[in-house]
């Protein structure tokens, strides 16, 4: 590992390169590059357990998914291309599905920046500052010193591009190292005859939906016609589904906020102990899919925004304080409750004069508290009244690593531990007056959540265009209109979301909290687009619309990757699907979304209002029929916070 100073020295532990991520401890760094994935063991290994079979069995098609819709019945369903008359191979299955080694890795060690130990390493001859454990090592980083990732990859193609030694003899790319090449071409499947795909464990860590983002809108579509076409659609199924079982996994984390007093040398654990009232706590929801070591990454990537971003800006140090894990269909709905409870645990403790920590996320989430069995419930009240935590505190902590590229500008104003505004009373101390007092706060709390009004769930689509495109046309029902009897090519980026409805009718309200940020409303910023909600269905309960959510976004997705034919091209701004709720649909309708995109159709049909869609629940229709949609109230334009 990478240096060996303590958690106080100046230089802390670094992590290799390009990670370099750094750490106060050894145990810190070990931990994590037990998952860095620059860690050259994981690079080089190539575990090779066999698939021996799927993991659902096969369900029978619909029978409007096969033969396609006949144009000349007009029954127009929209396809991204046209059906190719080739027999299909899995490249279009499998071209992405391999695992893209990272080559930036300088791969010759540890990278340490700590200036003690370091006799007999190599420096760069640019004097960039990286050292080396071998000369050779040194020599090679040399020859891209400096160049951006782009330049690199430019650079190793036009010295290795004619080296057969360096290319891929399946899918040409060009390797600068011969055992990357080796290790990738062992596992780059594009034959039919390895179709047969070598391990579970690649697809679980390749994303079926934006693996090899080279090939996204190049793949042709499938024709129910081809020979191996239900062995294809089969093999996807069993990517997704062994993919989405790695994604739902959940984790509840927490991470504190140290005050100016805490000194770098000084233990964490101890300092939180000896000094409450300099420390800080948060409680959060991550899912656990590898992307996250330690807190959920919006903080770093949105810092601002965040209550632990913002400690970080004011120099002050955050902590990760471990997290609770949950597996299963249910573990979203299973942290989110853990969560709440969390939270309000702080929103009750700190009312007291006694208490010294403070809560840095006190909105209450009743609605996900109500997840909670009243038992529980009670058990967070009277453990607040009493003064003991509910969550004991990790023997190791470790720090949270922000980038250190954040201006002094940046710092705001109010301090994390400025006089809190809320008023607090004496904690009890008999145990009558606590049972007394846990017996009110609990009737209380309890009340409260009779009083939550049942919500109503919505599945919501927004199509985003360019308002050039649109010759001055404004109104909803005149976009649409004109997108229908358009003959050009047009390319529009789509939108599947969901949450509880709002009160006009429009996307869900908390797209206005942050419009800089959100997916849809930062599109709006320029001024030189318009979005239009073409489509809106309230649902049986919030797991139904994150379900019908997940459908659209997968199928989307699917559909993206298809070659562009016909007059339009969907684009989708979103398809970070929630995999739990992915899972929990039925086999037949997982079918539904994997033969539809395979084959190209869209998920908005410009075809005739009086055309049967190819899935249908409730009020909820797929495809979306755009004529149904120009007679109904939801087709509205989007409201812009942006002047």
């Amino acid at each position: 590992m990478a240096g060996r100073e303590g958690k106080g020295s100046p230089r802390p532990y670094r992590c290799w390169a390009p990670c370099k991520s750094t750490f106060a401890s050894a145990a810190a760094l070990g931990v994590h590059q037990i998952k860095c994935r620059h860690n050259p063991a994981l690079r080089q290994t190539n575990i090779s357990t066999p698939l021996t079979r799927f993991l659902r069995p096969s369900v029978p098609v619909p029978q409007n998914l096969t033969p396609p819709p006949s144009p000349a019945a007009g029954n127009r369903v929209v396809t991204a291309c046209a059906t190719s008359t080739t027999p299909i191979t899995y490249q279009i299955l499998i071209t992405g599905l391999k695992r893209k080694l990272n080559d930036d890795d300088d791969g010759t060690g540890l990278s340490d920046s700590s200036n003690h130990h370091l006799e007999g390493r190599s420096y760069c001859p640019k004097n960039c500052g990286k050292h080396f454990s071998d000369k050779r090592g040194a020599t090679r980083h040399a020859l891209y010193c400096g160049m951006t990732p782009e330049e690199k990859k430019d650079a190793v193609i036009k010295k290795f591009a004619g080296d057969p030694e360096h290319v891929c003899s399946k899918c040409g790319e060009v390797f600068e190292r011969t055992n990357s090449k080796s290790w990738h071409e062992d596992i780059c499947i594009l034959t039919a005859e390895e179709v047969k795909l070598k391990t579970a464990n690649q697809m679980k860590r390749v994303h079926p939906l934006t693996h090899n983002k080279n090939a996204i809108g190049t793949e042709d579509c499938l024709d129910p016609s081809f020979p191996n076409y239900s062995e294809i659609i089969e093999k996807k199924l069993q990517w997704v589904e062994l993919f989405s079982e790695r994604e739902v996994a959940s984790s509840v984390y927490r991470a504190f906020v140290l005050g100016p007093l805490f000194h770098r040398g000084t233990d964490y654990r101890e300092f939180i102990l000896q000094h409450p009232e300099q420390t800080a706590r948060y409680s959060g929801v991550k899912s656990e899919d590898g992307r996250f070591l330690d807190i959920n990454n919006w903080h770093k990537q949105l810092p601002t925004l965040s209550v632990l971003g913002r400690g970080h800006m004011e120099g002050l140090e955050v902590v990760f304080g471990g997290d609770t894990l949950f597996e299963g269909p249910d573990a979203g709905k299973d942290a989110r409750a853990l969560e709440a409870l969390e939270i309000n645990f702080g929103y009750y403790f700190q009312q007291y004069s006694e208490t010294k920590m403070r809560f840095l996320n006190t909105h209450r989430e009743l609605s996900n508290l109500a997840l909670n069995p009243p038992t529980t419930i009670k058990d967070m009240i009277e453990h607040a009244v009493r003064g003991d935590d509910i969550v004991p505190l990790e023997a190791s902590l470790t720090k949270v690593e922000f980038s250190p590229a954040l201006v002094d500008n940046d710092v705001v104003s109010s301090s994390i531990f400025s006089p809190l505004n809320i008023s607090t009373r004496p904690r009890p101390i008999t145990e009558a007056d606590i049972m007394t007092e846990v017996d009110t706060l609990f009737g209380q709390l309890m009340a409260e959540l009779r009083l939550l009004s049942p919500s109503s769930f919505n599945v919501y689509s927004v199509l985003l265009f360019k308002k050039a495109d649109l010759g001055g046309v404004s109104r909803p029902r005149e976009i649409l209109e004109k997108l229908l009897g358009s003959e050009e090519q047009t390319q529009l980026e789509a939108y599947h979301g969901k949450g509880v409805e709002a009160s006009d009718g429009g996307i869900n309200r908390t797209h206005y909290v942050n419009p800089d940020f959100d997916t849809i409303l930062k599109e709006l910023k320029s001024g030189e687009k318009i979005a239009l909600q073409v489509a809106r269905t309230r649902c049986t309960s919030r797991e139904d619309a994150e379900e019908k959510e997940a459908f659209l976004q997968y199928e989307t997705g699917v559909v993206n990757r298809k070659k562009p034919h016909g007059i339009v091209r969907i684009v989708p701004l979103n398809i970070r699907t929630e995999w739990a709720a992915w899972r929990r649909l039925p086999d037949h309708v997982k079918r539904i979304a994997q033969e539809s995109g395979e084959r190209g159709i869209l998920p908005f049909s410009f075809g005739s209002a009086a055309e049967d869609p190819l899935w249908k629940d409730g009020d909820f229709e797929f495809p979306i029929n755009l004529r149904r949609q120009l007679s109904k109230s939801e087709l509205k334009v989007v409201n812009t916070p942006f002047q």
